[in-house]
């Protein structure tokens, strides 16, 4: 076969744009710092970093709801010393007096006044907020979750005249000295005179001047921090102080109950000490610390497993991190010398068409 001027010129031409193409292909890795700047370079090892990208961004994300959440749990913490705190200083209050009966009606006035404070601040503590939401409201955080009305409650009677209905809504749990436990609002009317039905009435025996709303619900707010894992963060109200709800269970103390019974006990100016309530009451807050007590190291060892899972996190980052960078680091000595190899070849290939596409005699003949 014979081979012409323009067959020759073709294959030269071809020959040059290939070896431009390993040339344009080498400085782009070496300017990119990257060993595979395509999926054709390398389709198994693009697949395996594209998988790579997937999974470091998803560990990223785990990241950010760790730290979300664990700044959460930090504030709850804070909430919950704050609350065992003021039992502390209740139970300090009472065994302080020496007594169990105040006859002084003073000293009794002046007791009775700082115990009801007391119940003031554990009130605010429970609603102490994070951002814009109640850390203890569970999922409704969104409104106060604990508020303390007066009320009259008579014996047996289903209706209960209240200051204020201001923030109540059927379903709400109520707490207070003679209402038993898991007591919800089953309907209320606005007034004057406002009043408030309540759903057991048959074993309400006493009078309750102050009543204990629960406007929450026992919704634990849960985050993912690793595939198929949720960690529970929120420490609900009515776990917490109703001593209601499970899993978990910190007790089935009513703490503000138990603050009405204490503050009934200890009586006023014009009611005396009763001292067996007093010792009842002084019971119950023992139990009550120890239900915040245990709410505290739940709420720590949620703490100590996110910081665990942080760690572990960062380290399976760190591990694809390694494995990318094996793939993709580039050896700067070795393409330096293909390219220099490259160069040389596509200089000497450039010579060697131009001498051989140089015009003849015969080019004319």
């Amino acid at each position: 076969m014979r081979v012409t001027a323009n067959m020759s010129a073709d294959i030269s031409v071809y020959n040059i744009q290939q070896q431009r193409g390993r040339i344009d292909k080498l400085v782009e890795k070496l300017n990119a710092n990257q060993s595979i700047t395509r999926p054709s370079d390398d389709p198994v090892s693009s697949g395996t970093l594209l998988d790579i990208s997937d999974k470091s961004k998803a560990y990223d994300q785990y990241g950010s709801n760790m730290v979300k959440a664990k700044s959460w749990m930090e504030f709850t913490n804070n909430g919950l010393s704050g609350i065992s705190g003021i039992l502390d200083s209740v139970r300090g209050m009472i065994s302080g007096s020496s007594s169990l009966s105040i006859q002084d009606p003073t000293d009794r006035q002046i007791a009775h006044d700082q115990l009801v404070e007391l119940k003031k601040q554990l009130i605010e503590m429970a609603n102490m907020k994070y951002g814009d939401q109640y850390i203890f409201g569970g999922g409704n955080n969104l409104v106060p979750p604990f508020s303390e009305k007066t009320g009259n409650l008579a014996n047996g009677s289903t209706i209960v005249p209240v200051t204020d209905v201001t923030g109540l809504k059927p379903g709400m749990q109520v707490s207070g000295t003679g209402i038993p436990a898991n007591t919800i609002i089953s309907a209320f009317t606005a007034g004057p005179p406002s009043t408030v039905t309540l759903s057991n009435p048959a074993t309400m025996t006493t009078t309750a001047s102050k009543l204990n709303f629960y406007a929450g619900d026992g919704t634990q707010r849960e985050v993912e921090i690793a595939t198929s894992t949720r960690q529970p963060i929120s420490t609900t109200g009515d776990r917490l102080l109703l001593g209601s709800g499970s899993n978990p269970s910190y007790g089935t103390t009513n703490v503000l109950q138990t603050m009405d019974d204490m503050i009934a006990a200890v009586g006023d100016a014009n009611n005396p000490s009763i001292p067996a309530d007093v010792t009842a009451a002084g019971k119950a807050l023992e139990s009550a610390s120890r239900q915040v007590f245990s709410a505290i190291t739940t709420n720590i060892s949620r703490i100590h497993r996110v910081d665990n899972m942080v760690k572990l996190n960062d380290l399976n980052k760190s591990t694809l991190t390694s494995i990318a960078d094996s793939i993709q680091n580039v050896d700067l000595v070795k393409y330096g010398m293909q390219l220099n190899i490259e160069k040389n070849a596509f200089e000497a290939s450039l010579s060697a068409t131009a001498k051989v596409s140089q015009m003849s005699l015969l080019n004319y003949l």
